[in-house]
């Protein structure tokens, strides 16, 4: 892996220019979670009749890392989020935050997905394997 040495050296020369010094250790974390596009594009489809289409939306790619990326790597599957604050509750703090807190109702958002997507045939089983669904809560601070 090239980039642990070319930030190292980067991080070395910016330092040296400027009468420091750096030194970097390079811990590998968890892979990056890649959710299959035919179960993903399917998860979205059959989320779009249970829910109202426009809260079905596509995140952007995150720097967040994710144990399930392990489970993906061995069967294909989609992990999606679900929205779990709520400002009015006082639960719209950030994970790791000492006042972290979720609106619990929305558990049900993320229960019936998964049920959903349970019964759904064409998205479970791909090339005779079973697919992976993940949920994670997550907060959307601005409400």
């Amino acid at each position: 892996m090239r980039w642990p040495m070319w930030t190292s050296s980067r991080s070395k020369l910016s330092a040296v220019a400027f009468g420091a010094r750096a030194s970097l250790r390079y811990e590998r974390g968890y892979d990056a979670v890649y959710n299959a596009p035919e179960i993903t594009a399917r998860f979205a489809e059959v989320m779009g009749t249970v829910y109202d289409p426009a809260c079905v939306v596509e995140m952007p790619p995150s720097m967040g890392r994710e144990d399930f990326a392990y489970y993906l790597q061995k069967v294909p599957g989609t992990f999606f989020f679900t929205e779990a604050g709520n400002a009015d509750l006082g639960s719209n703090f950030p994970h790791h935050h000492p006042r972290f807190d979720i609106d619990e109702r929305t558990m049900l958002v993320a229960a019936t997905a998964a049920l959903e997507a349970q019964d759904d045939g064409n998205m479970l089983i791909q090339n005779g394997k079973g697919a992976l669904i993940g949920i994670e809560g997550y907060l959307h601070a601005q409400r």
